[in-house]
């Protein structure tokens, strides 16, 4: 790290002149303190060299313990069993809020329904008014129904009366 340091110093004092200049001048430029030429204080801790050993675990081999696949069963399996029982606390409440909505949903779509209906009413009574009616008949050149009246004009007694319901006949034998 204080090689770093006095790369940057160097850095920065030296200027655009030859480097055998620059070596003269160097105690110069450090006497008049230029604040390009100030050198950087020194780093925490740059004393301390780190040794990094290699370590090679390839021909380590991991010893079998039947005691730890029991134990992160069981573990699996209580959070599992756990996780089961909160779900089956909280799905009452759930279902309640879902229904709350569906129910507030169905209160709007009965309100809009009513609207509309109450329009379609409105729509209907306009088009169907006598004035209406009287002049798409016009206009489609609709004829007035003849009545036929179907009243014999001799009243015949080979016809059979009708006779009221519950009325006793007699008979002449």
């Amino acid at each position: 790290m204080a090689a770093l340091a006095q790369v940057y110093s160097k850095l920065f004092t030296r200027g655009t002149q030859p480097p055998a200049e620059a070596e003269q001048n160097e105690i110069t430029l450090r006497e008049q303190a230029i604040p390009l030429a100030a050198p950087l204080r020194a780093f925490a801790n740059e004393d301390i060299y780190f040794h990094i050993k290699p370590i090679d675990n390839s021909r380590v081999v991991r010893q079998a313990d039947p005691a730890a696949g029991r134990a992160a069963w069981s573990m699996i399996s209580s959070a599992g069993v756990a996780a089961a029982l909160l779900v089956a606390a909280l799905l009452p409440a759930g279902y309640s809020i879902l229904a709350g909505y569906q129910l507030e949903k169905l209160r709007h779509e009965k309100e809009s329904l009513a609207a509309e209906s109450v329009s379609l009413r409105v729509e209907a009574s306009r088009i169907m008014t006598p004035e209406r009616m009287e002049k798409l008949a016009q206009e489609q050149q609709f004829a007035d129904p003849t009545i036929v009246y179907l009243e014999p004009a001799e009243v015949d007694s080979s016809v059979a009366a009708n006779q009221a319901p519950g009325a006793i006949q007699t008979s002449n034998r």
